[in-house]
């Protein structure tokens, strides 16, 4: 497989910003390289990562929708343990929009059969390369979210031949206590409006 087949080209949102993800990007590669080599697994801990990020990555990694005990975090549990498991795991009723945590990211990014490549800037863009070392690799989730929480956006994924194929948020928390209440779990619904079959 030809190097640097594989990449992400993003906006820049900050350039100051953008060298803080290259920094970071660098020392992701540098102990994923390690792991492939040693098969030590780098640590996924956050006080090891923290150091890397500015204070708008670190409150980027922090957007928690379903805060653990919280209401919405229990009602979305029950809802989970309410619908059929080949449901669950593709109705975007499941999605929310949380990004990612920290010790996530990069835990998924070593766990990734690629190579982290290199990052180019040319003029306002950024292009994150990297190798996969075989098919299926785990995807490009993870470095979208390492691109974006810096205040970049993806505009172009080659893994996927266009924009970054990104699941449809559709959590409703009023309509989620209700089925929750009935003790119902998510239906499959054939119209393209999902919402529409609890009426």
């Amino acid at each position: 497989m030809q190097e640097h087949n594989f990449y992400i080209e993003y906006k820049i949102g900050d350039a100051n910003r953008n060298e803080k993800l290259k920094t970071l990007f660098l020392k992701l590669k540098e102990e994923k390289e390690k792991y492939f080599e040693t098969g030590t697994e780098p640590s996924s801990e956050i006080e090891d990562w923290i150091e890397y990020l500015d204070s708008d990555a670190e409150k980027w990694f922090n957007k928690i929708e379903l805060k653990p005990n919280s209401e919405q975090r229990k009602v979305y549990d029950k809802l989970w343990k309410l619908t059929e498991p080949e449901i669950r795991l593709k109705h975007p009723m499941f999605n929310t929009a949380d990004n990612w945590s920290l010790d996530s990211m990069i835990y998924v990014i070593f766990q990734g059969d690629y190579e982290l490549m290199k990052i180019e800037k040319l003029d306002d863009k950024g292009i994150l390369y990297y190798n996969p070392g075989g098919m299926p690799f785990g995807g490009t989730e993870s470095l979208v979210q390492l691109i974006e929480s810096f205040g970049n956006i993806v505009i172009y994924d080659s893994w996927h031949e266009g924009p970054h194929k990104r699941a449809e948020i559709g959590w409703d928390f009023d309509l989620a206590k209700k089925l929750v209440e009935q003790e119902k779990g998510v239906e499959q619904s054939n119209e393209k409006e999902w919402w529409k079959f609890w009426k």
